[in-house]
């Protein structure tokens, strides 16, 4: 009876039209690419675990939340103003991403912060490190003014 079973199953499954299973999701979602219904900053929260708080009030900080943005003379790209010197590397560590897409960035930045809170153990000095680096953290401490712009702007 069982044989029957599992060839009646065989059968069944073999003459069933082929359904590709969907590619998972990506860091990477390209601005025409219908978003999520959460915003970039809840959206890297849920992939990275870097407080959605924090990430905004880094980007209100960075840019004023401007995808476009420019920095650096053109070093330093999107709302985050990743600095592209260091592609290479984060693409290496993080995968590849969209500095001027907000919910790419938001991945992005949401990893470098969680790396800097592992490796510094303080949610200040992570702050610091977005903008300094955590080796220039380490070495001339945090710029406390852009900590406090930082924090200024979790209160808007």
């Amino acid at each position: 009876m069982r044989l029957a079973i599992i060839a009646l199953a065989a059968l069944t499954l073999s003459s069933a039209e082929f359904v590709p299973i969907a590619e998972p999701p990506v860091v990477s979602i390209e601005r025409e690419v219908k978003r999520p219904a959460l915003s970039p900053y809840a959206w890297a929260e849920a992939v990275t675990g870097a407080p959605a708080t924090i990430l905004r009030a880094t980007a209100r900080t960075e840019s004023g939340e401007n995808d476009d943005a420019v920095g650096d003379g053109g070093i330093s790209l999107g709302r985050f103003q990743l600095n592209e010197t260091f592609r290479e590397w984060r693409v290496s560590r993080y995968g590849d991403y969209d500095p001027c897409d907000p919910y790419s960035a938001a991945v992005i930045a949401g990893r470098i912060y969680v790396d800097n809170l592992a490796r510094l153990g303080d949610q200040e000095l992570a702050i610091a490190a977005h903008r300094q680096g955590a080796d220039g953290v380490e070495r001339n401490g945090p710029t406390q003014w852009y900590v406090e712009r930082v924090y200024r702007n979790l209160r808007m």
